[in-house]
């Protein structure tokens, strides 16, 4: 299963190096549909140095060094006696079994949609192509597939080593992609899911996180500069646009220096949606079940579903379509035993060869919807990076798998032409530049140093209450209080923001969330204040305003506090109550790729505090 390997990784040279051992750096492209892995020792000086995995159990032998990912897909032996006992993942899950993919999706289903998502998404999510196996959560079955994943590759690395002595004492330093458009919870899950796996489990290891497109701008942009200084000049503009299974993301920089480090700067607030290679699988079952009925959609999922013949097929196809082409139909296999019982024939079906078959203009209706959200979005970027004075695009680098087909890349060079603008895809290839770009940014070869905030962060807030203005009736009306300590009665619901949207920022920025909070001599020593977004471009005043998003609830624990350094009232039953003034340090540029926290009470740090996304 691992020979393979060993073609790919001779350059990492486990054997040769010194007692400490050499870090190894692993990036990860976790992706809807598929799943690639990038190599690369912390002593690398050449991009070239960063090896693609091609050894993925199921593939074919005589493809391998094709195999830059496997797919995104899982199979319980529970659900397919066939597997004697064995869960299947990627290449060796058989088309037809009960399988799940596309569950990355999954991990952001609550999030709010975004102007260009594909408007079917959500009637998908639980169902049909989005399913969950019976009592089990997205983050769990995302982490059961990057088990298989995690495991896989430590045999492998095992085995170069010559031994599990060898990788016990080799410290592995884990990139694992996100979309950029992704939640913070999305994100704290897809982290949670590959803790679980055991990436970064080890005491020597760590986990962060990466966004995809940040991820292909330092693949593309510093391979650019090892071929051709003609891409890569201070103060010019270039946008990544990341087309993948099931998102696109768009992001654009600025070159701020090349030497003796490439530095990039965001330059707009980055966009993107759900609309990548998966919106047109749906745009095909949605024009299947109008054309064919019930003959098709009665039709169970493994003959239908992502991983059956007919979308495999289809996948094939989607990678081959371009209008230039001589070839004016495809054919997906598919039995629809319904129409094989009727006597006449029915258009687009071949009861001889049980084929369905499709036009170019029959492709065009599938693609186009997504074709226009990627364009549309990268009109969009273009025109925000002028609005915000910053020098002009003039370059667009296409990576992904989506982009890798022929359709979306002649449409998007059509587009940019038109413009003056020049389409590139990366040196080394599309499809595997997020899982090479991540592992490049652990070699610290590439910076960003001034990112641009998504959307505002703020708190709720309470403030006297004013009567004739506050609202007596309605969301807020129980939100009135007696302070304790002041004797005003206060109002909740007021919003308190602590970083407005499109605020640049760098890694070590931090916003400060506040607040007051009493503590009851018999109440428990824990502390908590949710924090709230907003994506549009101004805010409101009012929590109860449409748009106001629960990011999570910070929860701090102060046991270790002593209390008796506060002021202490008695409250209406004669319990004790502390006032203690809560500060918490959030980090937006984490390294670790989720928001970071620090806490302070009366000045000094204490406590653990996290957020719990549960529930929002």
């Amino acid at each position: 299963m691992v020979q393979g390997l060993q073609n790919q990784v001779q350059a990492l040279s486990l054997r040769h190096v010194p007692a400490r051992r050499t870090k190894l750096i692993v990036g990860i492209d976790y992706g809807t549909t598929f799943t690639g892995v990038a190599f690369v020792h912390e002593n690398a000086t050449d991009p070239k140095e960063i090896k693609t995995f091609t050894d993925w159990p199921g593939a074919l032998r005589e493809n391998n060094e094709h195999n830059e990912k496997t797919p995104s897909v899982i199979s319980y032996a529970s659900e397919n006696p066939e597997q004697e006992g064995q869960d299947a993942w990627g290449y060796e899950v058989e088309p037809g079994s009960k399988s799940y993919a596309w569950t990355k999706l999954l991990l952001d289903a609550r999030s709010q949609a975004a102007r260009y998502d594909d408007p079917t998404l959500r009637t998908h999510m639980g169902r049909g192509l989005l399913q969950l196996p019976p009592g089990k959560k997205a983050v769990q079955v995302v982490g059961d597939y990057l088990k298989k994943v995690h495991d896989h590759l430590i045999d492998a690395i095992i085995e170069k080593c010559g031994g599990s002595d060898i990788l016990d004492v080799t410290p592995i330093e884990y990139w694992l992609t996100v979309p950029a458009i992704w939640s913070d919870k999305a994100k704290a899950a897809t982290r949670e899911a590959a803790l679980y796996a055991g990436f970064g489990s080890r005491r020597i290891d760590e986990i962060n996180l990466i966004p995809e497109p940040e991820a292909a701008a330092m693949l593309a942009l510093k391979t650019s500069v090892s071929e051709t200084d003609s891409l890569v000049k201070p103060n010019t503009g270039v946008l990544v646009c990341d087309c993948g299974g099931g998102t696109v993301d768009i992001t654009s920089y600025t070159i701020a220096r090349t030497v003796p480090t490439l530095v990039l700067n965001e330059s707009s607030k980055g966009d993107g949606a759900k609309c990548g290679g998966t919106y047109i699988d749906r745009n095909l079952h949605k024009m299947m079940a109008e054309r064919f009925g019930k003959a098709f959609t009665s039709l169970p999922a493994d003959r239908t579903g992502p991983n059956s013949r007919f979308m495999v097929t289809f996948e094939s196809r989607k990678q081959q379509f371009s209008v230039a082409n001589t070839r004016k139909s495809y054919k997906l296999p598919l039995i629809m035993p319904e129409l094989e019982k009727k006597s006449v024939t029915t258009p687009g079906y071949d009861k001889k060869y049980k084929d369905v078959i499709l036009t170019e203009a029959d492709m065009l209706q599938c693609f186009e919807p997504v074709v226009q959200g990627i364009i549309d979005l990268i009109n969009d970027q273009v025109q925000s990076v002028k609005k915000r004075d910053e020098p002009e695009v003039k370059t667009v680098v296409l990576v992904g798998g989506l982009g890798c087909s022929k359709h979306v890349r002649d449409s998007v060079k059509k587009w940019c032409e038109e413009r003056e603008i020049r389409m590139v895809t990366p040196w080394s290839g599309a499809w595997s530049a997020v899982a090479r770009g991540a592992a490049l940014h652990g070699l610290g070869a590439v910076k960003i140093e001034k990112r641009i905030t998504r959307r505002h962060y703020g708190q709720e807030i309470a403030e006297p209450f004013v009567e004739g203005v506050d609202k007596t009736s309605g969301p807020l009306w129980d939100r009135r209080w007696k302070d304790l300590w002041s004797g005003e009665t206060m109002i909740n619901g007021h919003m308190q923001w602590l970083v407005a949207k499109n605020t640049v920022f760098e890694e070590s920025t931090e916003i400060v969330s506040s607040w007051i909070t009493h503590c009851h001599e018999s109440g428990a020593r824990i502390s908590s204040n949710k924090i709230y977004s907003y994506a549009k471009d101004k805010a409101p005043n009012d929590l109860s305003a449409k748009g106001v998003v629960t990011v999570g609830n910070l929860l701090v624990n102060f046991a270790d506090v002593d209390l008796s350094r506060f002021e202490c009232k008695e409250d209406d039953e004669g319990e004790k109550v502390w006032r203690l003034k809560v500060k918490v340090f959030i980090k937006l540029g984490a390294r670790q790729g989720t928001l970071a926290f620090r806490t302070t009470i009366a000045g000094q740090e204490c406590g653990e505090t996290t957020m719990d996304f549960s529930g929002h």
